[in-house]
């Protein structure tokens, strides 16, 4: 069988044609970023018998026996890049949108009496692929439903609780409570 021009550009056609479509329903994908964002307990001072204790710069001893600081968002921030073009350079555009795949809103009341290097799992961040140096921490006073809060209520409308005893050597200790309401950030470049 001989074939014309006209039938071998068909076939040439129908197998390019063929080999477009197999390519086409093919797929890709590029995995995504995923943080996990933990709480980790203080590890210093030790832990000894449920209670931190430690000595000030005044020579007073303080012993913490109860402690609880709220975390109300933890962000992460792209690394600061520059791009030349056309011998001008310009700095990438930073926007701040609530619920962005770099903004974790969930809240968590931490003990700070957790064991020693403890870790208790928050949530977890889908940002964009890239390089990230920065990560926000706020606090923030607990709402009714915050996770971890104490079963009393300490917490409720509070961002920080601090209890235990001090004293200078010799003296006995004297109770202490310290609560805040305070709405802060807390900055760290990694």
């Amino acid at each position: 069988m001989k074939l014309s021009s006209n039938h071998l550009r068909f076939v040439v056609a129908l197998l390019i044609g063929a080999v477009s479509w197999v390519g086409g329903c093919s797929a890709s994908s590029k995995d995504g970023v995923t943080v996990t964002v933990t709480a980790e307990a203080p590890r210093d001072p030790p832990l000894t018998a449920g209670a931190r204790a430690f000595d000030t710069s005044a020579g007073l001893h303080v012993t913490v026996t109860r402690a609880f600081l709220n975390t109300g968002a933890v962000e992460i921030f792209a690394c600061p890049t520059a791009h030349r073009w056309l011998g001008l350079t310009v700095r990438e555009a930073r926007a701040h949108v609530v619920g962005s795949p770099t903004l974790l809103g969930t809240p968590l009341v931490a003990s700070l009496l957790a064991e020693d290097g403890a870790r208790t799992n928050v949530g977890e961040l889908h940002p964009p692929p890239g390089s990230y140096c920065r990560v926000k921490q706020s606090i923030l006073p607990a709402d009714a439903d915050a996770p971890g809060s104490p079963a009393d209520g300490a917490m409720l409308g509070r961002s920080l609780l601090v209890e235990g005893t001090f004293g200078a050597p010799g003296e006995a200790p004297r109770p202490f409570r310290l609560t805040s309401t305070a709405a802060f950030d807390v900055e760290t470049t990694v």
